[in-house]
């Protein structure tokens, strides 16, 4: 849940911003929200094993 809320708190802001006003395709814009979101849950499951 928290990687959910992290995930749309800061790289929509971010990418959303890169849309608008450095005219990035929404499609490389969703490529990399999807990455921001695998990396957050894969930190995630790490740090759930370690501790």
């Amino acid at each position: 849940m928290l990687a959910l809320v992290l995930w749309v708190a800061f790289p929509v802001v971010l990418l959303t911003g890169s849309i608008i006003w450095e005219r990035v395709p929404w499609q490389t814009a969703a490529i990399h929200a999807g990455d921001w979101l695998l990396k957050l849950v894969l930190i995630a499951v790490a740090l759930g094993l370690l501790h």
